[in-house]
């Protein structure tokens, strides 16, 4: 049987355990453009201090992305079932939206992305 005096140091244990993901968790800068690419070779960054929204040629028609206060997001994509959207919008370096279907990815550019690697 664990006595009281065990339990408050297993509860002790668990709390610096849960604490130091939490503070030891890489974090992610600051991102200063967002990148839309397309399969037809299109490539066009994005000054993130800038609102816009732009209309890009897919595979299967228009895929739209909005930038607006800092952030980016798919708006709108020429696919059915509109997974891409659920991206919601990106705000951190190395973040990043994909519409397969059509071809188009948007990443968010930045100093300290929030991965190690990526391929596309």
């Amino acid at each position: 049987m664990i006595g009281r005096g065990d339990a408050l140091v297993l509860a002790a244990c668990a709390a610096l355990i849960a604490a130091s993901f939490v503070l030891l968790a890489p974090r992610a800068g600051v991102a200063r453009s967002a990148l839309v690419e397309t399969s037809r070779g299109e490539r066009r960054e994005l000054a993130l201090d800038r609102d816009a929204r732009l209309a890009f040629v897919g595979r299967r028609g228009l895929t739209t992305v909005e930038v607006r206060d800092r952030q980016a997001r798919i708006l709108d994509s020429a696919c059915e079932q509109k997974l891409c959207l659920r991206a919601g919008w990106l705000v951190r370096a190395g973040e990043s939206s994909a519409c397969l279907p059509n071809g188009v990815t948007l990443r968010l550019l930045g100093a300290d992305p929030d991965y190690d690697a990526l391929t596309l």
